[in-house]
């Protein structure tokens, strides 16, 4: 008996605590209590128990799940008095003041900015898209029309400005011939008196012969020693030659044919 009891407690002092308790804690678990006894063996061989162990934690395992489990009870704690909510007064600065103004404007802002750009991206095009377009038709209708109307007006500036230069040109051309006709018409009246009066004086005046008639040389010789010896020159005379008195009638008489004319 002795050596029996010693077997035991050395087997008893050889077992693995930790592994025991596990295998106790799994041989207590409800979803492996309707297994069978051999499958369970099984398994915690499969784990590296030895048959102590396991028949250790059997036995560990039928005492356990007789033991009578009183349930803990909650603990009252005694009541604890509050006091009167105390108000916290704290003093903003201005500085601080004011940066929560622009804080809440800033976050106002962008949340305005966020919706204007979501409604003119998407929901603007595709609420008012037709009613821009007619827009912008509208818009160039009137800008191609305005560009009409002032090409016709500068079309009519330049058909009066083409009026005018026209008729001013017609004003030169007929100036230039009425003075031109002026004194072409004096030009030929001139050319015509003078031809007249030439034709005047050939037709009053005929041209004398280029022959003189002479007196014999031996006449001549006769009277020269028949005149007495005075002065040559006729004028000491008071007479002239009747060749002198022909050429001073002839000098005269065109001047008063051409006044008579």
């Amino acid at each position: 008996m002795e050596n029996a009891d010693g077997n035991v407690a050395s087997s008893s002092s050889a077992l693995r605590e930790d592994l025991v308790r596990t295998a106790v804690q799994f041989l207590t678990n409800p979803k492996v209590k309707d297994s069978s006894k051999d499958h369970k063996e099984a398994f915690l061989k499969k784990k590296g128990l030895t048959d102590a162990e396991i028949s250790a934690a059997f036995q560990r395992s039928l005492t356990t799940s007789f033991e009578p489990t009183v349930p803990q009870l909650p603990v009252a704690l005694p009541p604890q008095y509050y006091g009167p909510p105390q108000q916290l007064i704290v003093q903003q600065s201005f500085w601080s003041s004011w940066w929560n103004v622009t804080r809440a404007v800033i976050v106002i802002g962008g949340f305005s900015c966020s919706l204007y750009y979501l409604f003119d991206k998407y929901l603007g095009p595709a609420l008012f898209g037709k009613r821009d377009e007619l827009v912008k038709v509208e818009k160039s209708l009137d800008s191609l029309e305005r560009k009409v109307n002032e090409a016709l007006v500068s079309l009519a500036q330049v058909t009066l400005t083409l009026e005018k230069q026209q008729y001013e040109l017609a004003k030169l051309t007929e100036e230039a011939k009425s003075d031109s006709n002026g004194s072409a018409v004096a030009k030929i009246e001139s050319e015509i008196a003078s031809l007249k009066g030439i034709l005047l004086s050939r037709k009053q005046f005929p041209i004398r012969p280029s022959g003189t008639s002479g007196i014999p040389a031996w006449q001549m010789k006769s009277k020269d020693e028949d005149i007495p010896s005075k002065d040559p020159s006729p004028a000491s005379n008071g007479t002239s030659s009747p060749e002198l008195v022909e050429a001073l009638e002839v000098s005269d008489s065109p001047g008063e044919q051409i006044h008579s004319d």
